[in-house]
């Protein structure tokens, strides 16, 4: 299947329908913010991740992953977060640069000139968000455990017919328990890679 995630995706989608999975998840639906991550994602893994090189040399095969995905992420938090929330915001930023006198345009972190208060908001509205795109993503690709523990499940089953006794698949799902975590844990987390710890 090569790089492409989304065509990925589409194929698991089609086996997890085939199985009768529990009713914890939805699959992504086009036009998500899940799905547009899904397609980000896909897109870097087949080209866009050579966009810094692309620019060098003159060329121009892709979008720019980091404004592409700083756009859903900035959709994300007019949606997730409250008014008095982007408010407060605000308000910071204005104040810091009326004290700093920090009046000028600045590049921000999508590419896109913006004055310093402004840049300073989308930064403290990125931040802010950051769990909420990590729960998209989990949402988005959380059907993928049931599917990969159904399949495991079935190839043991064939290969005990088969008398095999030791399983030549290992338990798979076992890797993305981190999936079935809820809303909350994965807005509030800041630190995953530690899930993976053995002490």
């Amino acid at each position: 299947m090569g790089h492409c995630l989304s065509e990925s995706y589409q194929r698991c989608k089609k086996i997890g329908k085939s199985y009768q999975l529990p009713d914890d998840f939805a699959w992504s639906e086009e036009g998500s913010p899940g799905s547009q991550f899904l397609d980000i994602l896909s897109e870097f893994a087949s080209g866009s991740r050579y966009y810094n090189l692309d620019q060098i040399v003159g060329e121009d095969h892709h979008k720019e992953p980091i404004k592409a995905w700083i756009a859903i992420q900035k959709k994300i938090g007019s949606e997730s977060l409250s008014g008095k929330r982007l408010e407060k915001f605000n308000q910071a930023a204005l104040d810091f640069c009326e004290n700093m006198g920090a009046y000028r345009y600045t590049r921000s972190v999508d590419g896109e000139y913006r004055l310093c208060s402004d840049h300073i908001f989308l930064n403290k509205l990125l931040i802010a968000t950051s769990g909420h795109c990590v729960w998209e993503l989990l949402r988005v690709i959380r059907p993928l455990y049931y599917v990969i523990e159904k399949l495991v499940a079935e190839i043991h089953s064939m290969e005990i017919s088969q008398g095999i006794e030791t399983p030549t698949v290992p338990h798979l799902e076992e890797y993305f328990v981190f999936l079935l975590a809820n809303r909350r844990t994965a807005i509030r987390r800041r630190k995953w890679q530690s899930l993976f710890d053995v002490n």
